[in-house]
């Protein structure tokens, strides 16, 4: 199966691989394909066949959700710690690759992982702690602190 991309651009994680110099190749990574990519200037990119085994998730199916957030920052800050720890987790937005962000408000960035992992991954994010958790005062001077902020506002002392 071969499948013919535009040169212009194919994304290969953040960026994007263009051929300057006629004929390169390039593996891609994405969370749902892995395959090997020929480019050649006068006929675009070539892709040959898929990966015996993808590295992959290959599709969202097997998936389920555990959290919804409004943007997609968070997403990726709570998918680094599902995949530092050793699960298999994708973060899904529906926002026109980012063209129209205001999308993530209304149907919101879902972190989906494998079938069955749900309740680890939930209880794996819910132990993180996030910093600047409630309101607190400093213990130096007693000045009332933001949530926010790790550090006293007026004195500057570490927050406890």
């Amino acid at each position: 199966m071969v499948i013919i991309y535009p040169l212009a651009a194919v994304p290969i994680r953040t960026g994007y691989f263009k051929s300057d110099y006629g004929l390169g190749s390039v593996t891609i990574h994405s969370p749902f394909l892995i395959h090997h990519v020929t480019a050649d200037r006068r006929q675009g990119i070539l892709c040959s066949e898929y990966a015996n085994e993808p590295k992959g998730i290959a599709m969202w199916d097997n998936m389920e959700l555990v959290r919804t957030y409004v943007n997609e920052a968070e997403a990726q800050a709570d998918l680094a710690r599902l995949v530092a720890a050793g699960m298999e987790a994708v973060v899904a937005t529906d926002n026109c690759g980012g063209m129209r962000p205001h999308f993530d408000l209304q149907m919101g960035v879902r972190l989906l992982v494998v079938t069955g992992s749900a309740d680890d991954a939930r209880e794996l994010l819910g132990a993180t702690p996030v910093a600047g958790d409630g309101p607190w005062s400093c213990a130096a001077c007693g000045s009332p602190g933001d949530p926010g902020y790790d550090a006293c506002w007026k004195c500057g002392h570490p927050r406890n």
